[in-house]
């Protein structure tokens, strides 16, 4: 039985405080830090790091010859993936799981991502200081690791555990109108002109939001605390715009900036485009040779029913074998050329695989691994279909990174990038949007719908946000769903006016 000293030393304390652990428990006996077995990159360099920022926390940390006498462990693991904000940098997630020597699941998970051009192993020692040394969501997502760490043990012995106080604001993002990285003068500018802007964005925090005030005037938020107040502008030039969030335990964040003169007149103008829009909706769930998908038919089904309303002309098509498929993405290429649709929009529901770095749609009645490359049908044909038809703006939506149907459970934590998609160079106008990131799985999910299809539903039928910011809002919640096991990813290069799925 591993034993847990309880110290309230106000030394003690103020080192558990800076490692946002506030249960004051100190392990006895110490605890191992070591690289996860099977980890897909060469973590060994990150040890000493993770290894100091806990001695620094006043863990004792044992390594080596002697991690046989740690009492648990931690273990140390990363993926990589591509930037969310640039596509062309580099991203590492580190992942540090606690364990118990008693049992098989880790007690707490958290996770680091960092965008970085430095090699992976720098980029994760990064990702590790950030994690321990960094504030806001990195500072919440640190306290509630440390916080689950002291429950789990200080239950086994049922040693008293002292209460969190949390000390952080809530998070505050603006997601429309767009707010520039580095504003002047620690006030963040946004641009509009006289008429009507809907300002859009959500506030998060871990004790619950208790309010919202935008320039002193309280702001409905949803349970999600998705907040859109609409601000009437005027003649009169710029409109400083203050939102104060206050959490249920009276802490308070504030975000400052400025609306000026441009932004409404672009809002207006996106409005007046008038988009003749067309889809093609797939879900394949019945599939005979591959495990069968339950949720890919329902997908496809609220997909189109939700298109239809916001004014797309929906082709759909489910459970369908190769030949199937193939006539509709052709079908599809032609009505989208010869009418001169503006929009072109493709969603696909069910298996989807790599191989040798292009992905595939896989048919109902696919069975064999090796028919993989002359039986599935590739993405790529689906996008040459949209860049032949010159569209304004092409949309290709793919929740198929789902386990990979041709490798067995038992090899699937082996897969590697073989599970996931591979990444995807955008056509001029389009935009690509996968429910995980490129060499990653996500799993197909357990209600009606799918998790990322699920937010997305939701989402794009909210009025007056573009759609790079459906993504954003989409990617945010499959990361909170799926405790950040999913992240989706997109790439675009989508130019002129922006677009809207509801204005």
């Amino acid at each position: 039985m591993m034993r847990f000293r309880l110290s309230v030393l106000s030394v003690l304390m103020g080192s558990w405080l800076a490692c946002a652990t506030v249960f004051g428990a100190v392990a006895e006996p110490p605890v191992a830090v070591v690289v996860k077995t099977g980890s897909a990159h060469d973590l060994t360099s990150v040890l000493p790091v993770l290894q100091g920022l806990l001695r620094e926390r006043k863990f004792s940390v044992v390594a080596g010859s002697q991690a046989g006498e740690a009492g648990w462990r931690i273990e140390l693991s990363c993926l990589t993936d591509k930037c969310p904000l640039d596509a062309s940098v580099p991203r590492v997630i580190v992942k540090l799981e606690a364990f118990d020597p008693g049992q098989p699941e880790p007690v707490a998970v958290v996770r680091a991502p960092h965008c970085s051009v430095q090699s992976i192993d720098q980029a994760a020692s990064q990702a590790v200081t950030i994690l321990f040394k960094g504030r806001g969501a990195y500072e919440r997502d640190r306290e509630a690791f440390f916080r689950q760490i002291g429950f789990h043990f200080s239950g086994k012995q049922a040693a008293p555990v002292l209460a969190v106080r949390d000390t952080v604001g809530p998070q505050i993002d603006v997601i429309s109108p767009p707010l520039p990285e580095a504003p002047p003068r620690g006030m963040r500018l946004a641009r509009a002109k006289t008429g009507e802007v809907t300002i859009i964005g959500r506030v998060t925090d871990p004790s619950k939001v208790d309010r919202l005030t935008l320039n002193g005037q309280s702001v409905v938020l949803d349970e999600k605390g998705t907040f859109q107040p609409v601000v009437q502008l005027t003649d009169r030039g710029d409109y400083p715009i203050l939102l104060e969030a206050y959490d249920a335990v009276g802490n308070v964040s504030r975000l400052e900036f400025t609306l000026t003169p441009q932004m409404a007149q672009r809002i207006a103008a996106a409005k007046s485009t008038v988009d003749k829009r067309l889809a093609l909706v797939i879900g394949n769930g019945g599939y005979t040779g591959v495990p069968a998908l339950g949720n890919p038919v329902n997908d496809a089904d609220a997909m189109a029913s939700s298109l239809t309303s916001l004014g797309f002309r929906v082709i759909k098509c489910t459970n369908v074998d190769r030949i199937a498929l193939i006539s509709a993405i052709n079908t599809f290429g032609e009505v989208l050329s010869k009418e001169k649709y503006t929009v072109g929009m493709v969603y696909y529901a069910g298996h989807g695989v790599q191989r040798n770095g292009l992905n595939y749609l896989v048919p109902v009645e696919v069975t064999k691994q090796s028919d993989v490359e002359s039986e599935c049908v590739g993405l790529q044909h689906i996008l040459n279909k949209m860049e032949v038809a010159n569209t304004r703006v092409n949309i290709l939506v793919m929740d198929a990174c789902r386990n990979d149907p041709f490798v067995k459970p038992a090899q699937q934590r082996d897969a590697g990038n073989s599970g996931g998609p591979a990444s995807i160079k955008a056509p001029t106008g389009t935009l690509i949007a996968f429910a995980t990131a490129p060499g990653s799985t996500a799993a197909d999910g357990t209600g009606k719908n799918g998790t990322y299809t699920e937010s997305l539903l939701q989402h794009i039928q909210k009025p007056n946000v573009s759609i790079e910011s459906v993504f954003r809002l989409v990617r945010t919640d499959v990361m909170q769903k799926t405790n950040n096991e999913q992240i989706p990813w997109e790439s675009t290069s989508l130019t002129g006016d922006e677009f809207y799925f509801r204005r």
